[in-house]
């Protein structure tokens, strides 16, 4: 697949499609939040979360490694406005590992927009209250239809019983 098309694919919320248009630069990526601002983890996922959510607007008149290196500078200097100590910088990641950050920030951003996303985060209490209160509910509204029932009063009978005529049930007649 070209470029173009990976692109546009990514646009779409392919993850697949965005992991191999950034899979030649992660390396490059990590590399300088690893040797230039020495947050490698944190600011490579943020570079990372932030060309997801960006790719649909890439604007073709620059390369993804341009476009890349850009949003590692512009979010650096957000993480430096942020923090202002200093982390002790630990082990350079393998590629592999660098892929699934990747994958783990954008796949969690796509979980997060899915309308079942909020659904998955409900605590078991919360469902159990819910479920709770909809039995009660609903055995205080069969409660309230049964005292409607009871409390209506039975048409009474009107039907007169008279004795008819025996002559009409004589026989021969």
């Amino acid at each position: 697949m070209e470029e173009k098309e990976l692109i546009e694919q990514a646009g779409k919320r392919d993850a697949e499609a965005f992991l191999t248009l950034v899979k030649p630069y992660v390396r490059e990526i990590y590399d300088a939040c690893h040797e230039k601002y020495g947050e490698p983890e944190e600011l490579f996922q943020s570079v990372c979360l932030r060309a997801w959510h960006g790719i649909p607007l890439f604007q073709h008149d620059m390369s993804i490694e341009h476009w890349l290196m850009d949003l590692l500078e512009d979010e650096a200097r957000k993480h430096r406005k942020k923090s202002a100590k200093n982390r002790e910088v630990g082990e350079k990641l393998s590629e592999e590992q660098l892929l699934q950050l990747v994958r783990g920030s954008i796949l969690g951003e796509t979980e997060r927009s899915s309308p079942l996303y909020f659904l998955k985060r409900i605590r078991f209490t919360l469902i159990a209250l819910i479920i709770v209160v909809f039995l009660l509910l609903v055995s205080h509204c069969q409660e309230r239809s049964g005292e409607v029932v009871s409390q209506t009063p039975a048409p009474a009978a009107s039907v007169e019983v008279t004795e008819a005529p025996a002559a009409a049930f004589a026989p021969g007649a």
